[in-house]
């Protein structure tokens, strides 16, 4: 008979107290920080954004509804929920049990898209947790967070950025159709490298726009907004010239990646494209990026099509998965089974990371793995209206060897991630 050596508690890392407070995220609206206290005072914090541009099937941001308070978007009822029903539940849990916790979490609220507790309560205190685990142990929140979840073989290439440079849809007013045009790295730079390579070309894309006669003010995410764009494939011209005025050379260097967020503008099973006055059926917008590919150095697709429209995700993925990245975002939105069919039905070979899609830390990295065995590659996202200058996203894409971060180039909320990047880097000397 086998002896199971069981890891001895540590009376000191059990949790006496979670309290959450309501902040104000980067739209200037509220969102969640949550606190976690462990019996012998470690203690730590994280605040969670939440998306105005969310999918349909995430998990969801529970607000008050209270249009006294901040038009009905205030967090006090979920502040509520953490304080009152979470936190009696994980008192006296080892806060190094990072899967117990999530077991704890998702027993409480075991719907798909969190509609008990919200999805920002729950990863709230699920988040919570792993970074006060990671001081309890010494160490890094990367190195924690690979310890947890068994990835071995450790770290040996840091995340590329795919910088939002310029953005349109939900996330910016009289703008493009298309929600975000950014630059990806695509070059064998180190990490700080990268970043520059980024954000050089962020800053001739400016001065490009500003030749061209547009404004060069940021939107929500810190990228410029498309503001009066006459055409969807204005944006990409303006980037690649941007790109051709620098160093950096296109489709070896960096390469354009374009996130139309189709469900937005897909409207009784066509895509309308208002800024270039066409209407599309699926074929059609297939076509589309088929001759958008042909004159721009376009490396990868997000949300091509629209998260309800899976027939036609697969003739998407045939004629441009040899190309390009095909990526899942509102289509899979961080969850296993949604990322499952799409295997199983050959839609994408990559997928969007956003913890706040999923619920807790748990079921974002069960998605995760379930994209690692299946080599769908890896994008770990900001969110784009209601961010907050937590870098979490940050350890967890470096921790699951990430192939990109998405995030934009400006706003204290976008560098913070980038500057935690880079110290990770330097700390692995990548």
């Amino acid at each position: 008979m086998g002896i199971t050596c069981k890891r001895k508690k540590n009376m000191d890392s059990k949790i006496r107290s979670i309290k959450a407070r309501e902040i104000l995220s980067s739209n200037g609206l509220p969102t969640l920080e949550t606190t976690v206290l462990c019996a012998n005072g470690t203690n730590s914090s994280v605040s969670i954004p939440y998306g105005e541009s969310a999918g349909k099937y995430e998990a969801v941001t529970i607000f008050d509804e209270d249009k006294s308070r901040y038009e009905g978007y205030g967090m006090l009822k979920a502040v509520k929920i953490v304080d009152e029903i979470i936190s009696p539940q994980l008192a006296g849990v080892d806060v190094t049990d990072q899967k117990q916790i999530d077991q704890k979490l998702f027993d409480l609220d075991p719907t798909p898209q969190k509609t008990n507790l919200g999805g920002n309560s729950l990863l709230s205190v699920s988040l919570a947790c792993a970074k006060t685990a990671s001081v309890i142990e010494k160490l890094p929140l990367y190195i924690y967070i690979q310890k947890t979840y068994g990835f071995d073989g450790g770290i040996t290439n840091m995340p590329k950025p795919n910088m939002v440079v310029l953005e349109g849809g939900k996330h910016a007013d009289n703008s493009t159709d298309f929600q975000e045009y950014s630059v990806s790295v695509i070059g064998k730079f180190n990490c700080s490298d990268s970043v520059r390579a980024g954000i050089e070309i962020y800053r001739s894309l400016g001065r490009e726009l500003k030749l061209n006669g547009f404004n060069i003010n940021v939107g929500a995410e810190g990228a410029y907004a498309a503001v009066s764009m006459k055409s969807n494939i204005d944006p990409l011209l303006y980037i690649k010239n941007a790109i051709e005025k620098t160093k950096y050379i296109p489709e070896k260097d960096v390469g354009i990646s374009l996130d139309p967020a189709a469900s937005e503008f897909y409207e009784s099973g066509f895509y309308n494209l208002s800024k270039d006055q066409k209407k599309f059926n699926s074929s059609e917008m297939i076509t589309y990026y088929e001759n958008l590919l042909d004159n721009y150095p376009i490396i990868s697709i997000e949300d091509g099509l629209a998260e309800e429209d899976w027939d036609n995700w697969k003739p998407l993925f045939t004629k441009l998965s040899e190309k390009i990245m095909i990526v899942g975002d509102d289509l899979t939105v961080t969850q296993e089974k949604r990322l499952k069919r799409a295997i199983d039905e050959k839609t994408i070979n990559s997928i969007i990371i956003k913890p706040n899609q999923a619920g807790t830390l748990t079921e974002t990295m069960a998605t995760v793995m379930l994209a690692k065995d299946n080599n769908i590659k890896t994008i770990v996202s900001h969110r784009g209206g209601g961010e907050t200058t937590d870098t979490f996203i940050i350890d967890l894409a470096v921790a699951i060897g990430a192939e990109y971060v998405k995030v934009g180039p400006t706003r204290g909320e976008r560098t913070q991630k980038y500057n935690r990047l880079m110290e990770i880097a330097a700390e692995l000397n990548l």
